[in-house]
């Protein structure tokens, strides 16, 4: 192939997808965004599995050499971009409020057509949910906060500043996660498929 040809090639090439699957802890975003990522036959990155990652290197945080959480919030979309700049269409979830989603996604922007979907569940039953999670994978405990994060707002309720979603100029869809999926998940898989 010529540069010309190339280059033209390159204009006309179709943007891949990124599906953003956003919400609070224990909001069964994970969950969700596994279920997507199977629907539409693409690879879904999750920041916390991206984390845990760096824990079985450095099994020992107080050793790593800089701020862990960083690094895996660092890694986590240097991946995502290399996969973008590739052409391969992805899933991606985190527990990322606003402000943090909201400069990273638009860096990504230009590299993809952009879906986001926002788990929408009462804060209380979250909270029950990652109790249960910890009683259930105990692991945890020694990966993440979710023990220290569940005290903070145990004790800050009910008081504690709502959780701040995702909010951009792209195509959004809240989902309720209290029980089945509202809407249900063929609607979601829908609008996840639009973006291709």
């Amino acid at each position: 192939m010529t540069p010309d040809a190339s280059a033209q090639a390159a204009i006309h090439a179709p943007k891949p997808a990124l599906v953003v699957v956003s919400g609070a802890p224990g909001s069964g975003k994970s969950t969700l965004a596994r279920a997507l990522a199977d629907a539409i036959h693409c690879p879904m990155v999750s920041r916390d599995q991206v984390f845990e990652g760096l824990r079985h290197t450095w099994t020992d945080e107080s050793a790593y050499p800089g701020n862990a959480a960083a690094v895996a919030n660092g890694a986590f979309f240097a991946c995502v971009n290399a996969l973008l700049q590739a052409g391969v269409s992805v899933v991606i979830e985190a527990a990322f409020q606003h402000r943090l989603w909201a400069p990273a996604l638009g860096t990504l922007g230009p590299l993809a057509d952009i879906r986001v979907v926002r788990c929408i569940i009462d804060p209380g039953l979250a909270l029950r949910r990652m109790a249960l999670r910890l009683q259930e994978q105990p692991w945890r405990l020694d990966v993440h906060q979710d023990a220290q994060y569940l005290d903070q707002k145990l004790r800050d309720a009910p008081t504690a500043a709502p959780f701040n979603h995702v909010a951009l100029d792209v195509p959004t869809l809240d989902v309720d996660t209290t029980e089945a999926y509202s809407p249900a998940l063929d609607v979601v898989v829908r609008f996840v498929q639009h973006a291709r």
